[in-house]
C-alpha cells in the first residue's frame, strides 16, 4: 500500500510536521478530497512537500488480529 504524506516545514526554524496522510485506496475513492487536502496544506503553511512511502498490507492487517500472550506459570 502506498501512503502519500503531506509534510510542512517552517523555513525559519526548519521544524517539520506531518500535516496529513492519504493511502492510495482512499485517494482512488476521493481524489478531489486529496487535492483539497494538498491545497489546504499549501494555503496554511510556508512550504509543503508530499512524500510517498510504501507499507506492507499484510503487516497492517496483522495489527488488527489478537496477540497471544503466554503467561508464566509457577
Amino acid at each position: 500500500m502506498d501512503i502519500f504524506m503531506i509534510f510542512a516545514v517552517e523555513e525559519t526554524s526548519e521544524a517539520t510536521w506531518l500535516v496529513d496522510a492519504w493511502d492510495e485506496y482512499t485517494i482512488d475513492g476521493n481524489y478531489d478530497g486529496y487535492l483539497a487536502a494538498v491545497k489546504k496544506a499549501k494555503s496554511e503553511n510556508e512550504s509543503v512537500s508530499i512524500i510517498k512511502t510504501s507499507i506492507n498490507d499484510d503487516k497492517v492487517l496483522a495489527s488488527f488480529k489478537p496477540t497471544e500472550i503466554a503467561l508464566a506459570t509457577e
